[in-house]
């Protein structure tokens, strides 16, 4: 499945520094995604990183590198 052409959440995870942070990658528009992070609750906004101009697989690297294991939507 390609997540290249959909807007929307793209995986989620937990962080691999604590164990206990919730990740998600978000494709924004064409090339541009995000990677929200929020504390153990999920209401626990803690914030975001932006790549622009960068290609799906690149994102989903950086976002692998944060996370233990990564679950695709």
């Amino acid at each position: 499945m390609s997540y290249e052409g959909n807007i929307g959440l793209v995986a989620t995870g937990i962080s691999n520094q604590d164990g206990a942070t919730q990740m998600y990658l978000w494709r924004m528009r064409d090339y541009t995604y995000e990677i929200e992070t929020r504390g153990a609750s999920s209401s626990n906004y803690i914030g975001t990183e932006r790549f622009n101009e960068t290609p799906f697989k690149v994102a989903l690297k950086k976002f692998e590198k944060k996370v233990g294991e990564v679950k695709l939507w």
